[in-house]
C-alpha cells in the first residue's frame, strides 16, 4: 500500500494530501554539504589540453574568494536540506566532476566545465527552490518534451563549442606543424 494511503476505519480509505518525509541522517547531510562545496570549488577551476592525445593540465583556485564561494555553496545546501528541501537536485552536480576525472574520457565530458557548469548550477538552484518541486513529477513524460529539452541542451553545447573550431589559415598551419613533428624533420 502506498505511503499516502491510510486506513482509518474498516472499508473507508482516505488519502493524505502529502506523505511525510523523513529528515536525512547526519551522515547524509554531511555528504551533501561536502559534495556541494567540492563541486563549487571544482567549478571555479580551469583546464587546458596540452596535446592531441587528450592529455590536459588542470588548475584549481586557492584564493580566499574561491574558498568563501565553496563554503557558501555548502552552507546553502545545508540550509536547503535542514529547512525541509530535497537534496536530490544536488545529484545533478555530479556532472561537474566529469571534466576532472583523470582517466582518458571522451572530450565531450569537457562540456560540463566553464559556462555549461554554470547552467548546471542554475538548474540545481531552480529545482531546489521551486515552490512546487513535486509538480515536476506531474509533467507529462512525452517524447516531445524530452526532445525539446535535448534540443535546448545540445544547442547551448554547440554554441559554446563553436568558437573553438580553427578558421582561416589556422588548419593549414596546424597540419604543417604536425607533419614536421611526426616526420622528424625538426630535431
Amino acid at each position: 500500500m502506498p505511503a499516502a494511503v491510510r486506513r482509518r476505519e474498516p472499508g473507508i480509505v482516505t488519502l493524505d494530501s502529502a506523505p511525510t518525509r523523513q529528515a536525512p541522517s547526519r551522515l547524509a547531510l554531511a555528504c551533501v554539504v561536502a559534495a556541494t562545496a567540492v563541486m563549487a570549488w571544482l567549478s571555479q577551476g580551469t583546464q587546458a589540453f596540452t596535446s592531441a592525445d587528450a592529455s590536459r593540465v588542470a588548475l584549481l583556485p586557492l584564493s580566499t574568494d574561491a574558498i568563501i564561494l565553496a563554503l557558501a555553496a555548502g552552507a546553502g545546501a545545508f540550509l536547503l536540506v535542514r529547512r525541509g528541501g530535497r537534496a536530490t537536485p544536488c545529484l545533478l552536480l555530479a556532472l561537474l566532476v566529469l571534466p576532472w576525472v583523470p582517466a582518458a574520457l571522451p572530450p565531450v565530458f569537457q562540456f560540463w566545465s566553464h559556462s555549461l557548469g554554470l547552467l548546471v548550477w542554475i538548474a540545481v538552484v531552480l529545482v531546489a527552490i521551486a515552490p512546487g518541486s513535486d509538480m515536476l513529477r506531474a509533467l507529462p513524460r512525452s517524447p516531445l518534451a524530452a526532445g525539446g529539452c535535448a534540443l535546448i541542451v545540445f544547442a547551448v553545447a554547440a554554441w559554446q563549442v563553436s568558437p573553438s573550431i580553427p578558421g582561416g589559415d589556422e588548419p593549414h598551419y596546424l597540419v604543417i606543424t604536425q607533419s614536421l613533428l611526426t616526420d622528424g624533420d625538426l630535431k
